[in-house]
């Protein structure tokens, strides 16, 4: 069913939560949270506030579909849906199995805000050309994941590719993996790729937003391979080595806390 779509001023929402103006900027900032509105006006939907709710489900449910403009998102929690027997997600997150159900939904439905593009140009450029690209292709995913796993979902699985293979062979490419999010004119250049490939090796200088420049040397699988197929095995190595830092870097995370706890326990047998 359809819940009330109902909204409450920042000082009732937070005094139904129970919690100081700090915790709420916290929660703000997490997009455990949403308001509508702007500046020092804007107004909270109540059904986040609402007690009989599971709120460490409902603000992880927020987290999910943030891609999403508020308006949206408070109609996603409290339509009903097909999946759901005609419950809105609010309503389902009652049963555990249910709520499993509901981030699934929830996933697909954010990831239709926001597109990822791959263009590919024949020839080096700064800037995306006017004259048609050799290879695009589009798909709705997430903006919150890696650049290169979007980028590989749009080569590999995109719902979109223009033109058809093949495609053409050339010493030198540049491509752009771009984000655009739903009613917005403007895309968000997430990576840029100057691609120079010489045999069976490529040199690719890669730009990522807001990083400095890196240059990279691979030794390609074939000996002629198209700017498209250079470019997967670029994404793939990519991928590849955000995957081991990620890795890398929850291994380091995890033996902090385990050093800490053991810390705990020798203080604790000291004295």
């Amino acid at each position: 069913m359809n819940l009330s779509q109902e909204v409450i001023t920042r000082c009732e929402f937070r005094a139904r939560l129970g919690i100081s103006e700090e915790m709420l900027n916290s929660l703000l900032s997490k997009c455990s949270v949403f308001s509508l509105g702007c500046g020092n006006e804007n107004s909270f939907p109540a059904v986040l506030s609402e007690p009989q709710h599971d709120r460490r489900r409902l603000f992880s449910l927020c987290r999910i579909i943030r891609p999403a403009p508020p308006s949206a998102r408070l109609s996603f929690l409290t339509s009903g849906h097909g999946a759901l027997r005609g419950k809105s997600p609010v309503e389902a997150l009652i049963s555990k199995r249910q709520f499993c159900l509901v981030r699934e939904i929830a996933s697909a439905w954010a990831s239709e805000w926001s597109r990822t593009i791959v263009t590919v140009c024949i020839g080096a450029h700064s800037t995306a050309p006017v004259q048609a690209p050799a290879y695009v292709a589009i798909d709705e995913v997430d903006p919150r994941r890696c650049v290169w796993a979007r980028a590989a979902g749009a080569m590999q699985y995109g719902g979109y590719v223009t033109p058809d293979a093949p495609y053409p062979y050339a010493r030198r490419a540049t491509a752009f993996i771009t984000r655009k999010s739903a009613g917005c004119s403007k895309e968000t250049v997430d990576a840029k790729l100057d691609i120079a490939i010489l045999g069976r090796v490529c040199f690719a200088s890669i730009h990522l937003r807001e990083r400095s420049p890196a240059r990279y040397r691979l030794v390609l699988s074939a000996d002629r391979l198209d700017v498209v197929e250079v470019l997967g095995e670029i994404v793939g190595v990519m991928r590849r080595e955000s995957l081991e830092k990620r890795r890398k870097h929850a291994r380091e995370a995890s033996g902090q806390v385990q050093g800490r706890h053991f810390d705990v326990k020798i203080s604790f047998w000291m004295f």
